[in-house]
């Protein structure tokens, strides 16, 4: 019998999408600009991210999709999360929210 995949989330910007449903601990600004940040990708980007945190689809379920191995989706996913962590990073809201210092704060 297939063991069923549990996704945890690895950083904050994922942590951030995957609560993004529920919103306990996000203001409607922090859900504006991550679908902000998401509605500026590529659209084959956006569908990647939207069925792997809303639709909550697997790794291997993503490659199916992209017809590509599970390996090969997580690290297509990785690259997209990067992308939007920097976008994100840049809103000050969150960055005072997850105390992000900002590059011109950096010495």
């Amino acid at each position: 019998m297939p063991r069923e995949e549990v996704y945890k989330p690895a950083t904050e910007t994922e942590h951030l999408m995957m609560t993004h449903g529920d919103m306990p601990d996000l203001t409607q600004h922090h859900s504006d600009a991550v679908l902000a940040a998401i509605n500026k990708l590529p659209a084959k980007e956006r569908k990647l991210i939207e069925a792997m945190f809303f639709e909550r689809a697997s790794y291997r379920q993503l490659g199916e999709r992209l017809d590509v191995n599970h390996v090969n989706a997580w690290r297509q996913v990785r690259r997209i999360l990067k992308k939007l962590e920097k976008t994100l990073s840049n809103d000050p809201t969150i960055q005072r929210r997850y105390n992000i210092a900002r590059p011109d704060d950096m010495g």
